[in-house]
């Protein structure tokens, strides 16, 4: 399907939606896990689970944002690089950064209160 503003524009009305359903499967899928492993195996398992989930939707677009603010000063050029497909230093480095710092929080989170844990899911 080929993108279209008209289309977009009716789609974001599901956004949120889209959102509680993932989070509501994450939570549940936890709840499952946590109940024969170890937290972090958990953690980490859900973390995979919403990469497949979301298509790595907003990573990709974190690494992008990433590699174009380090790896250029003119706009024009940013630009360029967010489009590029590769992956750079810069969003390679903040990839890892933000998922370890997202299953630190996680797990952190999940022994201090599952309760807390399963709210942050939604």
């Amino acid at each position: 399907m080929i993108y279209s503003e008209a289309l977009l524009n009716k789609a974001n009305r599901y956004f949120s939606l889209v959102g509680l359903v993932t989070g509501l499967l994450l939570g549940l899928t936890y709840v499952v896990f946590s109940h024969f492993l170890p937290v972090n195996v958990a953690i980490l398992l859900i973390m995979v689970i919403s990469l497949l989930l979301t298509g790595a939707f907003h990573e990709d677009g974190l690494v992008d944002m990433a590699d174009g603010i380090g790896g250029a000063f003119a706009r024009e050029k940013r630009l360029s690089i967010m489009k590029d497909s590769r992956i750079g230093t810069y969003g390679a480095v903040t990839l890892v950064m933000a998922l370890l710092l997202k299953s630190t929080l996680l797990v952190g989170l999940a022994q201090q209160d599952s309760k807390h844990l399963l709210l942050a899911f939604f």
